[in-house]
């Protein structure tokens, strides 16, 4: 059984992600996107790990929509895993994006 940390503690509940799944990009303000593709998989909880081919679905931020980005797997953070939390979103690393 492999282990994985969320929030400081060992979990084995990792939900995993490919090509087509919407994500946020965490670059400061969470801008909506799309997976294009998996170069490289990767985990959640790990910084500058995986390779994630993005397409950006809104202009923001510096962003333009249909703009497509190659971004580490930490910074593609899948939709379901973006948590409101009483004041601010908090992340939930428990994800990686594998190939299809």
């Amino acid at each position: 059984m492999e282990f994985k940390l969320l929030c400081g503690r060992p979990t084995t509940d990792t939900k995993k992600y490919s090509d087509g799944a919407l994500c946020y990009l965490d670059t400061g303000s969470m801008i909506k996107a799309r997976c294009v593709e998996v170069v490289e998989p990767g985990p959640g909880f790990e910084a500058a790990t995986g390779c994630i081919r993005v397409e950006v679905m809104e202009t923001r931020a510096g962003y333009r929509q249909g703009e497509i980005l190659d971004v580490s797997s930490k910074t593609a953070v899948p939709q379901p895993h973006r948590v409101k939390g009483e004041i601010f979103y908090r992340i939930n690393t428990a994800y990686e994006w594998v190939k299809k």
